[in-house]
């Protein structure tokens, strides 16, 4: 898909309840189209994009996890790498919000275990998201 010509690689994990949008987001974000029709992620997957900031071309990889409880373990091996966390929540959805701390809480536990691998710190967004019928 990509070559290997870039400054820099930068991997951030999306994070979030099942259904807030996490696919959706990412997609518009690297394709510039927005699907209405609700595709739930088994497990992980992940979008590219490549940007040039201040002459220096960045390589994105965004990981897409599952929100469903019965993936996380699946989702956890995933936090070494990432060296930042795009949280997302449903502003129609008071539970995703509330949630949004549970997930700050694994961030942190999970890539403190692996800070000795990664960075010294981590970037942390917060996006919300609309999800209608």
């Amino acid at each position: 898909m990509f070559d290997g010509d870039y400054d820099y690689l930068i991997k951030f994990l999306a994070l979030g309840d099942s259904g807030v949008g996490k696919t959706s987001y990412l997609y518009q974000y690297t394709d510039g189209k927005f699907n209405s029709k609700f595709i739930t992620t088994v497990g992980i997957d992940f979008r590219e994009k490549r940007v040039v900031r201040r002459g220096q071309r960045v390589h994105l990889q965004l990981w897409d996890t599952a929100g469903q409880e019965r993936f996380r373990s699946l989702t956890t091996a995933f936090f070494r790498d990432a060296m930042g966390f795009l949280l997302l929540f449903d502003l129609t959805n008071e539970q995703s919000f509330l949630n949004v701390r549970n997930w700050i809480s694994k961030c942190t536990l999970h890539w403190y275990q692996y800070q000795q691998y990664a960075l010294r710190s981590f970037f942390l967004f917060f996006i919300f998201s609309v999800v209608s019928a």
